[in-house]
C-alpha cells in the first residue's frame, strides 16, 4: 500500500495449506547445503513426521522421525556424508506428503 507521502507498507506473510495436503515445507535452508540442512514445516495438525532424503535414483540415504506441533516446526539434520549432488526431502504423515529439492556441495 502506497501512502500519500510516497512510504511502502506491507502485510506479513502468512503460510497457506490447501485442503488436499495437510503439510507444506514453508522453507529449506541453506540450498545448496553444506554441512546442515534445516526445514520448517507448517502442519495442520500434531502428528508423527517421518522424513527420508534420497537421492534422484530413490535411494534412501537417511531417515528421520518428528512429533510435528499444530502450527510451524523446524527440523534440523546434517549432511556432511551426503556426497554432492541433488536429493529430495521427502516428508510424510497421516495427513498429506510433500517433496522438496535441495542440493549438496
Amino acid at each position: 500500500m502506497n501512502g500519500e507521502d510516497g512510504t511502502v507498507s506491507y502485510s506479513k506473510i502468512v503460510a497457506l495449506i490447501n485442503e488436499e495436503k495437510d503439510l507444506l515445507i514453508t522453507a529449506l535452508w541453506p540450498n545448496p547445503a553444506q554441512t546442515t540442512i534445516n526445514v520448517a514445516i507448517s502442519s495442520v495438525k500434531m502428528e508423527q513426521l517421518h522424513f527420508s532424503i534420497t537421492d534422484l535414483s530413490g535411494k534412501i540415504m537417511k531417515l528421520l522421525d518428528m512429533n510435528a506441533a499444530q502450527g510451524s516446526n523446524k527440523i534440523s539434520s546434517n549432511t556432511e556424508r551426503l556426497s554432492a549432488g541433488v536429493y529430495h526431502l521427502n516428508v510424510s504423515g497421516n495427513n498429506g506428503k510433500v517433496c522438496y529439492r535441495f542440493i549438496k556441495q
